[in-house]
């Protein structure tokens, strides 16, 4: 702030506040402006990780039960409901941690589509958990189909563009 000696002093006061003022917003403190993009890819990023990783690990232990040879139907149900169990956890808190960033205006119907669709998706790994607990590889083989059924929503351009994880979701990287 610069010194105006010809300004009346009620005035250089104004200016000091304003001055002062206008610095503490620029600071971001107290200011509330729009969250930021980058700080969301980033939040979005780490979600579409997290889900990827959980499900190369169903993946890596389905096929570890292809190779055992010795592996009983009911051993194959409860080593792939496990894995659905954890799977679904993950997701679950990836999502936990997803739903406390800030999101920016532009993708507040993105994240809430995800938000639903990821709490269906969750729910539909664990119900099929358990109704293979009791069916047992007869509910796991609706399993795909009922994950299909799912709608989640289309990543957003600038999504895709700058949180690289979640490329994998879009129907046209498949």
């Amino acid at each position: 702030m610069s010194f105006h000696p010809g300004l009346p002093v009620g005035v250089r006061s104004a200016a000091a506040f304003l001055t002062i003022t206008a610095s503490i917003a620029a600071a971001g403190c107290g200011g509330g402006g729009e969250p930021s993009k980058t700080d969301y890819y980033g939040s979005i990023d780490s979600f579409c990780g997290e889900v990827a990783s959980a499900a190369k690990q169903v993946s890596k232990d389905t096929q570890a039960l292809r190779q055992d040879k010795a592996a009983d139907r009911a051993k194959v149900v409860k080593v792939v409901t496990d894995s659905l169990q954890q799977f679904a956890s993950s997701t679950e808190t990836a999502l936990h941690d997803l739903e406390k960033s800030d999101v920016p205006k532009a993708f507040n119907a993105y994240q809430d589509g995800t938000s639903s669709g990821f709490r269906q998706f969750i729910a539909t790994l664990r119900s099929t958990a358990k109704a293979a607990k009791k069916d047992g590889a007869a509910a796991l083989s609706q399993l795909a189909p009922k994950l299909n059924a799912v709608k989640l929503p289309d990543p957003p351009k600038d999504i895709t563009a700058n949180a690289k994880a979640c490329a994998s979701f879009t129907p046209a990287a498949g």
